[in-house]
């Protein structure tokens, strides 16, 4: 009788305190925000920029986020020597316009992204010089010269 009211104890225990339906694991916290994807996921690889010819070099391009600044640094291929290198490297204060929109702040060149998609991993973006106003569809990834 003894077994019998022990095992009807753990039982219960076992309901009430371990086996609750509505333990599911650990609450998720709320989704990183675009601008916390932008700038907490490190550099953005260039991978394809609508109308270029994109080679591995030139796909070595990033740009970089710190609070509300960007560092960019363009690479290409030299013609002659086949090698990679740096064409140049500028850092310019960023100015969020919407929770999609931001304004690069450059004095010569300032320029808008529109963020269309984004995750950890993969931003697909459109590119609108306000000098010369022409958008181009961009994507930049994680992965620095690769597919």
């Amino acid at each position: 009788m003894k077994t019998i009211k022990t095992i009807l104890t753990i039982t219960v225990m076992c309901l009430f305190l371990a086996c609750s339906s509505d333990d599911d694991g650990p609450t998720p916290g709320p989704e990183p925000t675009v601008q916390e994807l932008v700038a907490e996921t490190g550099k953005w690889y260039l991978d394809y920029l609508e109308n270029e010819i994109m080679d591995d070099c030139y796909k070595t391009t990033y740009y970089e986020f710190d609070g509300d600044m960007v560092t960019e640094q363009w690479f290409y291929t030299d013609d002659a020597s086949g090698d990679c290198l740096a064409g140049f490297s500028e850092t310019n204060n960023i100015e969020w316009l919407s929770d999609t929109k931001f304004r690069v702040l450059d004095d010569d060149y300032p320029y808008e992204i529109t963020i269309k998609s984004i995750n950890e991993t993969e931003m697909t973006a459109d590119y609108y010089s306000i000098i010369n106003d022409e958008t181009k569809e961009m994507v930049l990834d994680k992965n620095p010269g690769e597919e």
